[in-house]
C-alpha cells in the first residue's frame, strides 16, 4: 500500500504548518518512516507539478522520484546529520518557502520547469553523503551529483532535459557553504524571479530551515556534531554544542520574500538574544 505525507497546513497556516510537517518527520523517523518517496509526492501535489503535461516537468519529477527511492535504498549506516531525514526536512521546506513565495507574487509567472528543478535538487543535494565537511570546494556536493548520474537509470537520466540536468547539478553544487554568501549578495536588491541566482538562494534557506528554529535547531546541532566524530573531523568532539550553534545563527542568511514572510530572521535574532 502506498504511503502518504500530508503537509499540515499548506496553503493556510503556513508557519504552524511547516512546523507542524517538520514534527511529523520527526516521529515517523522514530517510528515508521514514511519514507522519502512519498514526502517528494506530497511536495509534488503541494506545487502542481505531479502529473504535468510538460514532458520536461514529467521528466525531472520521474528523476527524483528515483532519486528518492535510491536514498531509501542507503538509509542503512546513514551518517547522524545528512541523512534521509535532513532530506525531508530540506523538502518541506522548499516547498514551503516556493509556495508561500507564488502566494506573494500572484502576478509573477511561476517557472514550473525551474520549480521543478529546485525540488529535485532539493531532493538529491545531500544524495549519498558519507558525512562530514568538504575536504575541498564543493567536494561532497560534486560527489552527489556524480553518484545520482551514475546510480540513477540512464533511460530516466536520458529522458531529462540537458537544459534541466544542468539546473539541478548546478543548484546542487551551489549548495557549497563557502558559496552561500554570495548566492545571497547575487540576489540582493532584486526582485524574486524564477531562475538560478534566487532558486539558489531558495536551496540554501531550505538546506538550513529546520536548523534554525528553536524547536528542531537544538537537536540537528547535535546530529552534526555526532556525525563528525567517526569520519575524523578534526576537534569535533571539542565543540561546545551552545557555542557552535550561537555562530551558526549568527552567520545564516535568509533573503526570500518567503522567508521574511515567515519570520525567520527575527526568529533566528530571538534565539541570539536569548
Amino acid at each position: 500500500m502506498e504511503k502518504i505525507f500530508e503537509l499540515r497546513g499548506y496553503g493556510r497556516d503556513w508557519s504552524g504548518g511547516l512546523m507542524a510537517s517538520l514534527h511529523d518527520l520527526r516521529a515517523s523517523w522514530q517510528q515508521d518512516w514514511i519514507g522519502l518517496p512519498a514526502v517528494l509526492r506530497a511536495c509534488q501535489q503541494a506545487l502542481g507539478i505531479a502529473g504535468h503535461e510538460d514532458v520536461r516537468i514529467q521528466a525531472l519529477n520521474l528523476l527524483a522520484a528515483h532519486i528518492a527511492t535510491g536514498s531509501e535504498r542507503q538509509r542503512q549506516g546513514q551518517p547522524a546529520y545528512h541523512n534521509n531525514l535532513h532530506t525531508a526536512d530540506v523538502l518541506v521546506s522548499m516547498t514551503v518557502l516556493s509556495g508561500i513565495q507564488m502566494q506573494l507574487q500572484p502576478s509573477v509567472e511561476v517557472d514550473t520547469q525551474w520549480l521543478a528543478a529546485v525540488l529535485t535538487a532539493a531532493a538529491g543535494h545531500d544524495y549519498a553523503h558519507p558525512g562530514g565537511t568538504n575536504q575541498f570546494p564543493a567536494d561532497l556536493e560534486s560527489l552527489s551529483v556524480k553518484r545520482i548520474k551514475a546510480e540513477v537509470d540512464s533511460s530516466v537520466l536520458n529522458a531529462v532535459d540537458p537544459v534541466d540536468l544542468a539546473r539541478v547539478a548546478q543548484l546542487i553544487l551551489n549548495t557549497e557553504p563557502r558559496l552561500v554568501p554570495a548566492n545571497h549578495s547575487a540576489v540582493a536588491q532584486t526582485d524574486f524571479v524564477w531562475g538560478l541566482p534566487w532558486c539558489s538562494v531558495l536551496m540554501n534557506e531550505a538546506d538550513i530551515l529546520a536548523s534554525a528554529t528553536s524547536a528542531f535547531g537544538p537537536d540537528l546541532t547535535q546530529f552534526l556534531i555526532n556525525e563528525w566524530g567517526p569520519v575524523g573531523v578534526q576537534g569535533s568532539r571539542a565543540i561546545d554544542p551552545r557555542s557552535f550553534r550561537q555562530e551558526f545563527l549568527k552567520v545564516i542568511q535568509f533573503s526570500t520574500p518567503a522567508a521574511i514572510f515567515l519570520g525567520l530572521p527575527e526568529q533566528v535574532q530571538q534565539q541570539l538574544n536569548s
